[in-house]
């Protein structure tokens, strides 16, 4: 019982660190000054679909492409 107490405990101590990590991040995204922010934004892709939904932003390091799907114009597959 001991050791299934330990693990549980070491599970949890990595998950508190895990989380305090994400919060740093968050926190210091939330703390850049929002013309830096913007500066970054200029020129990027944009979407090239009909309908456009909106802005999505990740966290640093995050593909971009695990929250929405790879899409092609119809008529040009061969399209970036």
């Amino acid at each position: 019982m001991g050791e299934e107490l330990n693990e549980i405990k070491k599970k949890i101590s990595e998950k508190e660190e895990e989380i305090r990590k994400i919060w740093e991040e968050l926190r210091a995204e939330k703390e850049r000054p929002r013309e830096e922010i913007i500066e970054e934004l200029k020129g990027i892709k944009r979407t090239t679909g009909q309908h456009p939904g909106g802005l999505l932003i990740t966290l640093p390091n995050t593909d971009i492409q695990k929250y929405t799907p790879l899409n092609y114009p119809a008529d040009n597959r061969q399209s970036e």
